[in-house]
């Protein structure tokens, strides 16, 4: 289903595949692929060229400029992409992951000043859509 609407070229289903290849994980399959972040950030790249404000491209592709992973280490860069993501209120639930990681970054003082009462206003975001679909919102990144 993903690679038909990839070839219809939706930036829902590059952003899948970005996801997918991050994490190894695919939804309803027992199997796990190899992790190629490489890959997945030519697709969250693709996803945001043509959606510019797709909040969960712009929380993943976040993540690799946080992590360094299929980036080149860009915290502040990550900072600017999570909060992108987090005001973006159509479809607010794929936020989810950019606020749980803007969250992780306000506690630790990571790329920002520490504030706990700011990392926890991100977490409780990040959880606020979790009955609706936690599956779209979180790439489920494993270490």
């Amino acid at each position: 289903l993903v690679q038909d609407s990839v070839a219809k070229q939706s930036e829902d289903a590059y952003c899948e595949l970005g996801v997918r290849s991050m994490t190894g994980i695919q939804e309803g399959e027992d199997t796990v692929l190899p992790v190629d972040c490489g890959e997945a950030v030519k697709c969250f790249k693709v996803c945001l060229e043509k959606s510019p404000d797709h909040p969960r491209a712009l929380g993943c592709h976040g993540y690799c400029f946080e992590t360094g992973r299929g980036e080149v280490r860009d915290v502040e860069r990550a900072i600017q992409m999570y909060k992108r993501a987090a005001t973006i209120t159509k479809n607010p639930h794929l936020s989810q992951f950019a606020c749980y990681r803007l969250g992780a970054c306000y506690e630790t003082g990571t790329g920002v000043s520490k504030d706990l009462s700011e990392a926890l206003s991100y977490y409780y975001r990040s959880l606020e859509y979790v009955d609706k679909d936690p599956s779209e919102g979180w790439p489920g990144l494993r270490d």
